[in-house]
């Protein structure tokens, strides 16, 4: 009841008609000044990315956490690795931030979304005897690599 209490008495949010796009695109403006030359070069790629895929064109009052975690899934779908979707993901929670520090919206759904790694198969190392093979292999083709390695046990 208090959650319901709480957004009938806060003022309406004043993003109608704004795109996820047009919030990144804001918040670019607003911190471009204060980031050395890597960052704003990092951020603006960041952005990039996030506005042109199809999440960029949803309306900032009408995205979802569900909308989110879909982009997430879509975004593994197409191949793109777990640090890049972990930067658009950063960008997109830090726009929609920035959006509700200015009153554009009341919620940032970006934080609630679960941000979910792919499951990977653990590493698996050499055996002994498959470094022993190695180095004998490398020693046929280079006596060297036997006094390097091979002394060594």
């Amino acid at each position: 009841m208090r959650v319901a209490a709480q957004y009938d008495s806060a003022p309406a949010a004043t993003g109608a008609g704004r795109t996820v796009a047009e919030v990144l695109e804001a918040w670019i403006e607003l911190n471009d000044p204060s980031w050395a030359e890597s960052t704003r070069r990092d951020q603006r790629s960041r952005v990039r990315q996030v506005a042109t895929d199809r999440i960029g064109s949803l309306g900032i009052g009408r995205i979802s956490v569900a909308d989110v975690e879909r982009w997430h899934l879509r975004l593994r779908k197409a191949g793109v690795g777990e640090a890049a979707i972990r930067g658009r993901h950063m960008v997109l929670r830090a726009g929609l931030e920035q959006a509700m520090r200015w009153g554009w919206v009341h919620n940032n759904v970006a934080s609630h979304a679960r941000l979910r790694s792919a499951k990977r198969a653990p590493r698996s190392s050499m055996t002994p005897e498959d470094v022993r093979a190695v180095l004998a292999a490398a020693a046929s083709i280079d006596p060297a690599a036997e006094s390097r390695f091979g002394s060594r046990r």
